[in-house]
C-alpha cells in the first residue's frame, strides 16, 4: 500500500469519474434534491440556493473506491488548510486512475451544480471533513459524518405518528456492483435528548420510594474484560479500520452497596476470561469454534480468546505496514456500572465460594468487592481511572435486616435481567413474601438460607437486593428455581389450563414456570460478619437514608433505541403502533379461533376424531393457523425433524385435537430468489439450495375437518408502513398465563433483499410464537411470524432503502466503540421507571416472516385449488 499526502482536494476530484456500472444502484436511491443541514456543512448562501443533489456526492465516493483509492483526513497544516492522505490499494495503477477523461467528466458534473468546480470542491471539503473535524465526529472514517435529527408527522386514518430520523440528510456508503457494499455508520440515534421523568418522589407509597431510592445503590457488575490499551493511540492515528476498545466481557450480574466502598454480589463475579478460555479449550468439540466472553449475548463476545484477537490483528500485513498494533489486557475487573452512568473498579476482598470451576453451574456463594478506582469513561484503561475517593461520598449504602420475616407483604427487588435489558436496566419488580408456601414451611435441610418469590429473574439478576417498605434489605437474588416444585411455589405456579386472558399486549410479560430464588437476611449477614472479622474497619449501615438523588430518565437510550427511525405514538396508539380505538376489533376473535397449538412433532396416538377437551396446559412446539378446515400453516423451522408425510398433533382454540400430515415445506419448494439489486451487488453468493432464503413456511393437512372458521388470505402488496396488525401465538415464556397470547403492532416494511418472501413488523417474538399468523383489522392473513431480530437490522433491510434510498448505511455506536449502545452489561442505561410485578420482554421488538402472497403461492403449490379463491 502506497501513501500520498496533499493539502488540496484537486487530486481527489481528478480521480472522480462517472461510471455506467453504478447507474442502477443510484437509480434505486432517493434522487430528491434536499437542502443540506447547517449541522452537516456550512455552505455559502450561493451553495445553499443551489440545492446540491446528494446523489452526486454519493457518486463521488463510490467512484473513488472503485478507482482503488481511499482517502483520510489528517488534520490541518500551519495555514489552516485541511490535509488529506491518499492510500493506493494494492494492484492499482495510479496513472489509470488519475486520467484526464475522469477529470473532464467530473468538471462537467461540478459545473452543473451552478457553483463551479472550486465551489463544488469547497462544498465537498466542508461536508465531509472540516465540519466533522470541528464538531467532534469521527475523523478516522471518511464516511462518518454529522447530521441533524428531524421530526415529522406521518398520519393515517387513526392519527399521526411523530417520526424522528436523520436519514433524510445522511450520505450512503460505498456501493460496488459485484463486490457488495461498505457501510456508512449512522450514529444519530445516540444524539437523542434524554429527559428526566416527572415523578414526584414525596407523594409515592413507601415501597415505591424505596424502589427509586435503592436503585441509586444498585449496580451492574462484570467480573472481567479484554481491553485494548493501544486504542487511543490507534484512534489518534486517524486510521479507518480501528477495532473496538473492549473486545470481550464476562456476563453481567446485579449487586448493591453495603458500604461507601463495598459492593456485595454473587460469587460468580470471580469468573475470569482466562478461566473461561481454559474451560473452552478443554471442552471444545473438535472442529467446532469456541465462544469467548459473554456466552448469551449480554455483553461482548467473539469466537477468539483475548490473546488470539491480538495475534490476528497484529499479524495483519496492512496493520503492520501502518504501524497499527494493539495490546490487549484482561483481568481488570471486577468493574461496576452505577445508576448515574459512571463506573467503579476494585478487587474481590471476600468470597465464601471462589467458583474456581467454570463448568460448575451450581456454583453458589457471596462475594464482596472493594472499589478503588472511578471513571465516567469505561473505554479507558482502569489504571488511568481516578481514585474512588472522588465518588464515595455520593454513595448511600443499603442496610440489611437482621432476619427475614415471611409475612403477607410486598417487597421489591432491583435487578438487571438479561432477557429484558434491551430496553434498559434497573428493573423494580414487586413480589409478595407469602405467595409461595415454601417460604412459610421451608425446611432448612431442603434449602438452608433460601426463599422464593413468585416473579421473574434470570442470571443477570443474581446479586440483586430485595427490600421491604422500610428500606431494609431482606434478601438477595441467588438464582432461579422450578417454581412448580411443591417445596417452593408449586401452590401458585403451573402451566395454565385455560386460554390466556391478559388482553391485547404490545410486549410479552415474562410468566414462565420458574421463580426467583433468594438468600435470606441471615445468610447475607453471616457472610458480612465473616468479612468484618477480616476487615475490622468495615462497619455496615444500620438504618436507611431514603431520599432521591438521581431522577430516572424518561426516555433512556438503550439497545432498542439504536435505530434509524424512532416513533412517538402519542395517545392514539399503543407502544407498538397499534391504534387504541381498534383494541376491541372483532378481528382479534377471528384470529384467535383460527389459531392452533402445535403440540408435538410425533404421531397422535390418542387423538380421536372430533375429540375436544378443555385441557390447555399442554407444552407446545410452535403456533399454527388454519387457512381451510383441513389445512394448517406453521413455520418450516418448527418441523426441522420431520419429513413430508410425517404426522404431528395440533389443538384448536375450541379445544379440538387433530392430527396433521406434513404435505409441504419451503426448504424444499420455496423461492430463494433475491432482488435484482442484491444480485447485482453479490452475484452468486447464495445458491439455490440455501433454505434460509426460502420463507420458512410449512403446511399440514388434517385427518378430520376442524371445527373453526379458516382465515382468508389478503394481498400483502397493499401493506404500508404503520398499518395496524394483530397476532396470536403461544410463547413458552408466558405459559403460566396460558396459550393464545394476543399481541398488536404495526407494519414496518418489505425486506429489500427478499422482497417476495420476507416482511418486517413491530410485534414481540419469543420461542413458541413461531408460526403465528399476522392479521389485518378484517381478520385476514397478511403475514406470518418467523423470526425476531434487532430493530436496527430490520429497519436497514426495509425502510432505510425503500423510504430513504440508503443501501449501505448501518447503525453504529460512535467513536469510542462501534458496538456501544448495542451491547449490554458494560454500557447500560436505566430503563424508564416502572414499578410492577411484570417484567416486560420483547418491548418494541421487530419481527419478520413470510408475507401472505408468498404463503398463498406455496399453498397453491402444495394443495392446488383447495383455497377456493
Amino acid at each position: 500500500m502506497k501513501k500520498f499526502t496533499v493539502i488540496t482536494l484537486l487530486l481527489l476530484f481528478i480521480s472522480f469519474c462517472s461510471s455506467d456500472e453504478t447507474g442502477s444502484i443510484v437509480e434505486n436511491q432517493s434522487n430528491n434534491e434536499v437542502e443540506v443541514s447547517e449541522n452537516i456543512a456550512t455552505p455559502t448562501p450561493e451553495e445553499q440556493s443551489s440545492n446540491i443533489n446528494l446523489s452526486v456526492v454519493d457518486n463521488f465516493l463510490v467512484c473513488m473506491q472503485q478507482d482503488g483509492l481511499d482517502f483520510y483526513f489528517e488534520g490541518f497544516d500551519e495555514n489552516g488548510d485541511p490535509i488529506f492522505s491518499f492510500y493506493e490499494n494494492e494492484g492499482v495503477d495510479p496513472m489509470m486512475v488519475l486520467n484526464e477523461d475522469c477529470f473532464s467528466q467530473a468538471e462537467q458534473l461540478a459545473l452543473q451544480t451552478s457553483i463551479g468546480v472550486e465551489g463544488f470542491l469547497e462544498y465537498i471539503m466542508n461536508l465531509f471533513f472540516t465540519s466533522q473535524y470541528e464538531q467532534g465526529s469521527d475523523p478516522n472514517d471518511p464516511y462518518s459524518q454529522t447530521g441533524t435529527l428531524t421530526t415529522k408527522e406521518e398520519c393515517n386514518e387513526y392519527g399521526c405518528i411523530k417520526v424522528t430520523t436523520g436519514l433524510d440528510t445522511w450520505l450512503d456508503g460505498e456501493v460496488i456492483p459485484g463486490l457488495g457494499i461498505s457501510n456508512t455508520a449512522y450514529s444519530l440515534w445516540s444524539e437523542k435528548t434524554v429527559v428526566d421523568d416527572f415523578v414526584n418522589f414525596d407523594v409515592l407509597e413507601p415501597l415505591q420510594k424505596v424502589a427509586r431510592w435503592a436503585a441509586q445503590s444498585t449496580v451492574i457488575v462484570i467480573g472481567d474484560r479484554c481491553f485494548d490499551t493501544e486504542f487511543e493511540a490507534r484512534q489518534a492515528s486517524l486510521y479507518k479500520g480501528y477495532p473496538d476498545a473492549i473486545h470481550l466481557t464476562t456476563d453481567s450480574l446485579s449487586g448493591f452497596f453495603i458500604g461507601k466502598d463495598y459492593i456485595i454480589t454473587k460469587s460468580t463475579v470471580s469468573y475470569t476470561l482466562q478461566q473461561q478460555e481454559d474451560y473452552v479449550n478443554q471442552s471444545l468439540i473438535p472442529g467446532e469454534p469456541g465462544e469467548y466472553g459473554s456466552p448469551i449475548g449480554t455483553g461482548y463476545k467473539k469466537q477468539m480468546s483475548c490473546n488470539e484477537i491480538e495475534v490476528e490483528y497484529n499479524n495483519d500485513p496492512i496493520n503492520k505496514d501502518e504501524g497499527l498494533q494493539m495490546k490487549l489486557i484482561q483481568g481488570e475487573g471486577p468493574i461496576v456500572q452505577l445508576f448515574d452512568g459512571t463506573y467503579g473498579s476494585g478487587q474481590i476482598v471476600y468470597s465464601d465460594n471462589k467458583c474456581t470451576d467454570l463448568g460448575d453451574l451450581a456454583c453458589e456463594g457471596i462475594s464482596i468487592i472493594k472499589l478503588e478506582k472511578y471513571t465516567d469513561n469505561v473505554f479507558s484503561a482502569v489504571e488511568t481511572w481516578s481514585s474512588w475517593s472522588e465518588k464515595r461520598e455520593e454513595i448511600i449504602p443499603l442496610p440489611i435486616r437482621s432476619k427475614t420475616e415471611f409475612e403477607n407483604k410486598d417487597v421489591v427487588y432491583i435487578h438487571h435481567p438479561w432477557e429484558a435489558n434491551d430496553i434498559g436496566g434497573w428493573y423494580t419488580t414487586v413480589a409478595n413474601l407469602a405467595s409461595c408456601k415454601g417460604n412459610i414451611s421451608r425446611e432448612k435441610s431442603f434449602a438452608p438460607g433460601k426463599f422464593w418469590l413468585q416473579t421473574y429473574s434470570d442470571d443477570g439478576s443474581h446479586g440483586a437486593p430485595i427490600l421491604d417498605d422500610e428500606g431494609f434489605v431482606i434478601g438477595m437474588i441467588s438464582g432461579i428455581n422450578g417454581g412448580t416444585d411443591k417445596n417452593t411455589c408449586g401452590n401458585v405456579v403451573g402451566r395454565s389450563n385455560d386460554r390466556n386472558n391478559l388482553g391485547v399486549l404490545s410486549s410479552f410479560l415474562y410468566d414462565g414456570l420458574d421463580v426467583s430464588e433468594a438468600w435470606d437476611a441471615e445468610r447475607i449477614n453471616s457472610s458480612i460478619a465473616t468479612f468484618q472479622s477480616i476487615e475490622t474497619s468495615f462497619v455496615p449501615v444500620s438504618n436507611p437514608d431514603i431520599k432521591e438523588i438521581y431522577k430516572w430518565p424518561l426516555n433512556a437510550l438503550s439497545p432498542q433505541d439504536a435505530v434509524f427511525e424512532t416513533y412517538d405514538y402519542g395517545d392514539s396508539f399503543t407502544e407498538s403502533g397499534f391504534p387504541k380505538v381498534e383494541l376491541n376489533s372483532p378481528a382479534f376473535e377471528i384470529a384467535k379461533q383460527a389459531t392452533l397449538i402445535f403440540v408435538k412433532q410425533t404421531a397422535c396416538s390418542t387423538c380421536l376424531e372430533n375429540a375436544k377437551d378443555e385441557n390447555f396446559a399442554v407444552s407446545c412446539a410452535c403456533t399454527g393457523f388454519a387457512v381451510t378446515q383441513d389445512l394448517i400453516v406453521t413455520n418450516d423451522h418448527c418441523i426441522s425433524g420431520l419429513e413430508v408425510g410425517d404426522k404431528s398433533t395440533f389443538k384448536t382454540y375450541g379445544g379440538q385435537n387433530v392430527e396433521g400430515t406434513l404435505i409441504g415445506r419451503s426448504r424444499d419448494d420455496g423461492n430463494p430468489d433475491t432482488s435484482e439489486l442484491y444480485k447485482e451487488l453479490y452475484p452468486g453468493i447464495y445458491g439455490e439450495g440455501d433454505p434460509s432464503l426460502r420463507g420458512d413456511v410449512a403446511l399440514f393437512r388434517t385427518n378430520i375437518k376442524m371445527d373453526l372458521v379458516p382465515v382468508k388470505i389478503a394481498d400483502s402488496k397493499k401493506l404500508k408502513q404503520h398499518d395496524p396488525i394483530i397476532s396470536v401465538g403461544h410463547p413458552g415464556k408466558m405459559s403460566g398465563s396460558g396459550p393464545f397470547v394476543v399481541t398488536a403492532g404495526s407494519i414496518l416494511g418489505e425486506n429489500w433483499t427478499l422482497p417476495g418472501n420476507s416482511i418486517q413488523f413491530h410485534l414481540p417474538a419469543s420461542p413458541g410464537s413461531s408460526g403465528s399468523g399476522v392479521f389485518n383489522l378484517n381478520g385476514e392473513l397478511v403475514a406470518q411470524v418467523c423470526c425476531g431480530g434487532s430493530a436496527s437490522g430490520m429497519q436497514k433491510e426495509s425502510i432505510a432503502f425503500s423510504k430513504y434510498g440508503l443501501i449501505a448505511t448501518e447503525v453504529s455506536g460512535g467513536v469510542a466503540n462501534p458496538s456501544e449502545g448495542l451491547m449490554r452489561g458494560v454500557v447500560h442505561n436505566p430503563r424508564p421507571y416502572k414499578f410492577s410485578k411484570d417484567v416486560e420482554i420483547s418491548l418494541g421488538a421487530t419481527t419478520s416472516g413470510a408475507p401472505s402472497n408468498y404463503i398463498k403461492e406455496l399453498i397453491e403449490l402444495w394443495a392446488p385449488g383447495e383455497l377456493g379463491y
